[in-house]
């Protein structure tokens, strides 16, 4: 019974939890984005962006209007624009605008660190 309600809770069983993110892999973006730069003329299009896929749930009403706060706090430091909207599919995006590309990224980074 016990591990039935954590799986409802959860969204499945407590074998599969969600890992933490790499931030090996946050870091490895600024070194594709040189090589890109430097070894193709290839640019970043000055946008990140962050997108939820819609659940039938109260909770989640919250998710994307919490997520934006703490983005738009980390793009008041960078000079980064956030903006959001929802598109005819029911995603909703959060758009991080900023020239520089370590700011988009850091805008956009995961909140967790495990």
């Amino acid at each position: 019974m016990r591990s039935c309600c954590l799986d409802a809770l959860f969204g499945g069983s407590l074998k599969s939890k969600l890992k933490t993110p790499a931030r090996a892999r946050m870091f490895a973006t600024t070194t594709a984005n040189v090589m890109l730069e430097t070894g193709l003329g290839l640019k970043h299009r000055e946008t990140a962006g962050i997108v939820f896929q819609s659940l039938g749930t109260a909770d989640f009403e919250g998710i994307p209007a919490e997520t934006e706060g703490l983005r738009a706090g980390t793009a008041a430091e960078t000079g980064s624009k956030v903006t959001s909207k929802e598109d005819e599919f029911d995603y909703h995006w959060l758009m991080l605008r900023d020239p520089d590309f370590d700011d988009s990224r850091e805008a956009s980074a995961p909140v967790g660190t495990g």
